[in-house]
């Protein structure tokens, strides 16, 4: 009896219940994703529901208990912890760069086919030095709303692309991406943000996934 009851008490102490995550759905495939397996393991208890979210949402509307956010945060009524940074790299495909060249001067560039995002016009700001100040604004040639729409368009050879490591992290290391330009290209890195409405203290399962 007093085994069940030490059991019954470890349970109830546990985080439980549903956990709503909203993000763009690149962060949910190629961050949040990968966790999932491992935050269940720890937390048996927790459900998740993932959604997603390619632009600011209302939390409450959308009934999310918590959103992923890449980037500056402009909404001050939310409440957010910092995560971490996702460092921003220039790429290509080695077939798009066999058939192109390499740039090895950022004048080059504009030899190249650039992609970039249809909005804000900031995400296609890249991480250059130019005279008068840091950060080259491009005029794509080809556009997206969505970064991994990007990336797909960086691997089928498409053109030259700027994007966070996190998206683009694992074509990098087999092959499939090149960055190019490292010599030159700004240390720039975009902040990664859990982001839920200020209240006195987190859900535990909330709090247990942001910790996590």
């Amino acid at each position: 009896m007093q085994d069940t009851e030490q059991q019954l008490a470890a349970r109830l102490a546990q985080p439980s219940g549903l956990v709503r995550i909203n993000a763009a759905t690149p962060v949910l495939d190629h961050l949040i994703a990968p966790l999932v397996a491992d935050f269940l393991d720890a937390y048996p208890l927790v459900r998740l529901e993932l959604m997603s979210g390619e632009t600011v949402v209302d939390l409450i509307e959308e009934r999310a208990d918590l959103a992923i956010r890449i980037g500056p945060l402009a909404d001050s009524t939310l409440n957010a912890r910092r995560l971490g940074t996702s460092r921003l790299r220039l790429l290509a495909s080695p077939e798009y760069l066999a058939r192109h060249g390499t740039p090895d001067k950022i004048d080059k560039l504009s030899g190249h086919r650039l992609l970039g995002f249809t909005a804000p016009a900031s995400l296609n700001i890249w991480p250059l030095p130019q005279q008068g100040g840091d950060g080259l604004p491009v005029a794509p040639a080809i556009t997206a709303s969505s970064g991994e729409t990007l990336r797909h368009l960086a691997l089928a050879g498409a053109g030259v692309v700027c994007l966070a490591d996190f998206l683009t992290r694992h074509d990098v290391s087999s092959g499939h991406l090149v960055a190019i330009l490292e010599s030159v290209t700004l240390p720039w890195t975009q902040p990664v943000w859990a982001v839920f409405y200020k209240q006195e203290a987190l859900a535990p399962r909330v709090a247990a996934l942001v910790s996590f």
